[in-house]
């Protein structure tokens, strides 16, 4: 029991319709994905807000792991993110997380415009206007991007929308979820070092994650977004995924994740 930090919300997916229980009011649902995208397509290309955003929708990872990412924690060639204890916001998670492709894509623009010299963050603040060093929000191209919609999307409802689609896309595997969006997966106690799963931090120094599992894993999850969003044609497979959890695409609402 509380093994999974999703499991339980995921319970009282809003799969359920109409008679799910304790829903945000007003959250983005799936089938407004199209009109958000197009929205974020739309921003100008003034500072990191919009590429930041981009990040944001395809990783699932919280606002400042995303606001607060350096160029030296990068692996281009494996596509993976080195999470250290200095980190601000992973709450407890350290080490390698996945980082797809086309996240990692408009990480790729901010290097080839010179992004490596001018900071050792991705997402510089503009100016003198963050004593990070960074930016602290994106909340105008987030708004920007909501304008289409009744109620402003918020970034915790694009961590939703990468758990809520990628739940369906990767059958239900929300340990392998929970990897991709930082969830912390070993939980020691405080009398033994034992976690609720039957291991040990000792465990920590003798896993070795093949990684491209995971860099895989969260390419399908953004692609489905991509998809879902109409920048990637509809394929079947993944229509047929979400046919076979009786899920119709134009009632898909978002779950409800703890952060």
């Amino acid at each position: 029991e509380g093994k999974n930090p999703l499991a339980k919300q995921l319970m009282r997916s809003a799969f359920a319709g109409k008679d799910a229980k304790k829903k945000r009011k007003g959250h983005v649902k799936a089938m407004d994905l199209a009109t958000f995208v197009s929205g974020i397509q739309s921003i100008p290309r003034r500072g990191h807000g919009k590429r930041a955003l981009w990040v944001l929708l395809l990783t699932g990872w919280r606002l400042m792991c995303v606001l607060q990412m350096r160029w030296a924690q990068i692996d281009f060639v494996r596509n993976v993110y080195q999470v250290q204890e200095r980190d601000e916001g992973w709450k407890g998670y350290v080490g390698e997380i996945a980082l797809n492709q086309y996240a990692l894509a408009h990480v790729q623009e901010r290097r080839a415009e010179g992004g490596e010299a001018e900071s050792e963050y991705v997402f510089p603040a503009y100016g003198c206007h963050s004593k990070q060093g960074h930016l602290v929000n994106c909340s105008g191209s987030i708004a920007s991007a909501s304008k289409g919609l009744e109620v402003p999307v918020t970034p915790h409802d694009l961590r939703r929308t990468f758990v809520t689609i990628g739940e369906v896309v990767l059958d239900g595997n929300l340990r392998l979820l929970g990897q991709l969006i930082g969830h912390k997966q070993l939980d020691a106690d405080a009398d033994g070092g034992r976690d609720r799963d039957g291991g040990s931090e000792v465990t920590r120094g003798y896993l070795v994650r093949d990684m491209s599992a995971e860099v895989e894993s969260a390419r399908q999850v953004a692609e489905a977004i991509l998809m879902l969003g109409g920048c990637l044609p509809l394929d079947d497979d993944l229509t047929a995924k979400f046919k076979r959890r009786g899920v119709a695409l134009e009632r898909l609402e978002l779950v409800n994740v703890p952060d």
